[in-house]
């Protein structure tokens, strides 16, 4: 069971108020107000059934340890939720990667072909917009995003099982989907063939010879059948995104801490989604449908994407004639 979650937060054990409080802390950051405290602090175990108890702290009380912050300051809170965000965050290599090895390969590609019906495919990338607080400064602006939100757009490279298996949580909500992906060690990776297979992506990404994009005017019954399995095998990501929201709401609320705090936390809950995937963590509404964010236009990119259009074609021609 991945060592126990509770190594993760070495010797902090408070993991269930730490769940808890991340939604409640920007909050308690402004509030501030004095709290009264009972002695016999309530077992959440004991409080809960499972379904409530899975609904507040995001995963069952087999996965989880006894442990509460009852009794404690907001700003001790504070501070240990910090800092085992920190710790969680720095967890990322270990729990979010590519598929490493042959084996990892193949069942990955096994796993998105059932899932649509496209062959070759070991993930798919989307962005998804993270509402922050305006962060101000001579760069404030750049975080606003094309709906007059100030966010962080995240990129989440979703692989089998709806596990994240890459991410870029630092980039402002006005960089389009497209200029992170240029600029991501992901993009390299598969550019320099360190990653084996096909990457999808939808139609605001450039069509390159390792990401393939969908056709936006399909015309033969090859092309459209391309298109149905394109749709069908990268609607995983959107999965993703309904799921790991659900599980962690501060997601969709508007994050209110500091900009480096901000990034750990929607690192830590990656991690912690992946951890849940892992243990095989159910979630209510797990199969419920997540609505695409719209993109924008197309950004210009540098280069020359026609190679990226002949290997598409190709693609087509051997696999959906």
């Amino acid at each position: 069971m991945e060592d126990n979650i509770v190594e993760l937060v070495a010797d902090v054990d408070n993991v269930l108020e730490i769940i808890d409080r991340i939604e409640e802390i920007e909050d308690e950051e402004r509030a501030r107000l004095p709290k009264r405290y009972v002695r016999n602090a309530p077992d959440p175990f004991n409080m809960y059934r499972d379904h409530e108890f899975r609904l507040r702290f995001r995963f069952s009380k087999e996965t989880l340890v006894s442990g509460d912050l009852f009794g404690v300051s907001s700003s001790t809170t504070c501070e240990a939720i910090h800092t085992v965000t920190e710790i969680i965050a720095g967890k990322l290599r270990e729990h979010i990667n590519l598929p490493a090895t042959r084996a990892e390969t193949e069942a990955t590609m096994q796993w998105f072909k059932r899932t649509g019906g496209f062959p070759g495919v070991v993930a798919a990338v989307d962005g998804t917009h993270i509402p922050i607080l305006n962060p101000g400064g001579e760069r404030g602006e750049v975080y606003r995003n094309r709906h007059g939100v100030f966010s962080i757009n995240v990129q989440v490279a979703c692989g089998a099982h709806l596990k994240i298996v890459d991410i870029v949580a630092r980039r402002p909500g006005s960089f389009h989907d497209a200029s992170i992906f240029g600029a991501s060690s992901l993009k390299s990776r598969f550019e320099q063939g360190h990653v084996e297979g096909i990457l999808l992506g939808d139609s605001g990404y450039p069509c390159l010879p390792y990401l393939l994009t969908p056709l936006l005017n399909a015309q033969t019954e090859a092309e459209q059948r391309y298109n149905a399995a394109h749709i069908a095998t990268r609607n995983p990501v959107e999965r993703l995104f309904g799921l790991w929201k659900r599980r962690f709401r501060c997601l969709t609320a508007r994050l209110e801490t500091k900009p480096h705090n901000t990034v750990a936390i929607i690192v830590a809950t990656a991690v912690l989604h992946n951890i849940s995937i892992n243990v095989d963590e159910g979630f209510p509404g797990d199969e419920m449908p997540w609505i695409e964010e719209e993109h924008g236009p197309l950004p210009p990119l540098p280069g020359n994407n026609n190679i990226g259009h002949h290997v598409r074609e190709d693609y087509i021609r051997r696999r959906f004639n």
